[in-house]
């Protein structure tokens, strides 16, 4: 792994971990908020309402963690579930209809949290096997297992003067790129229920 990457990796999880452990500290009981769209909270003018174009006819996709349309035919989306279930992938229409079960055989299913189509930093990505895609994710979960050890100095610091500051009234801004900004708007739109404070 290049030490640019590793860098860019770095930031990353260390904003991630940072903001986890300022939302771990006051997160709501689930029993508390049974449903949690039934409030009178402001919801957003940027994203649209759902539209519903049909229903999922997998049973046992009940923990989709990853969605992408199909490279092939746009008509189809692609999905899996989270962590502990089969290694399948699934395939289904628009509409929802089952359009078959894809088990990769060999792999397991690690907390599998996100699905991806199309060129990334290795022009033959789109091109590797399901395979060799496993092995290379494999590889950089160790190394950033291995960089946020080394990191972790750094972090009790950073944490402890957050801490310290956000007492004496101090403000939080989240700032990001590509993941990590999606990441911190989902963790900011937890700010005002889960913390009560200003939505702005």
């Amino acid at each position: 792994m290049d030490l640019e990457l590793l860098k860019r990796v770095m930031r990353n999880l260390t904003a991630i971990f940072c903001l986890f452990l300022l939302c771990a500290n006051g997160c709501k009981s689930p029993q508390s908020d049974e449903n949690p769209q039934d409030d009178d909270q402001e919801i957003s003018s940027l994203f649209s309402a759902p539209q519903a174009t049909g229903e999922l006819q997998f049973s046992d996709l009940d923990e989709a963690s990853g969605l992408v349309n199909s490279r092939s035919n746009p008509e189809y989306l692609w999905s899996h579930n989270d962590s502990g279930g089969d290694p399948v992938l699934y395939l289904f229409t628009l509409q929802g209809a089952d359009s078959g079960r894809y088990e990769l055989s060999g792999a397991q299913n690690r907390d599998w949290e996100d699905l991806a189509i199309g060129a990334g930093p290795d022009d033959n990505l789109h091109t590797m096997s399901v395979e060799a895609l496993l092995a290379a994710m494999h590889r950089v979960d160790d190394d950033v297992q291995t960089a946020v050890l080394h990191a972790m100095p750094a972090l009790e610091t950073l944490i402890t003067k957050l801490v310290e500051r956000m007492r004496q009234g101090g403000r939080l801004f989240y700032l990001g790129a590509g993941t990590s900004g999606r990441l911190g708007v989902v963790d900011a739109s937890e700010c005002p229920p889960t913390f009560g404070v200003a939505p702005d």
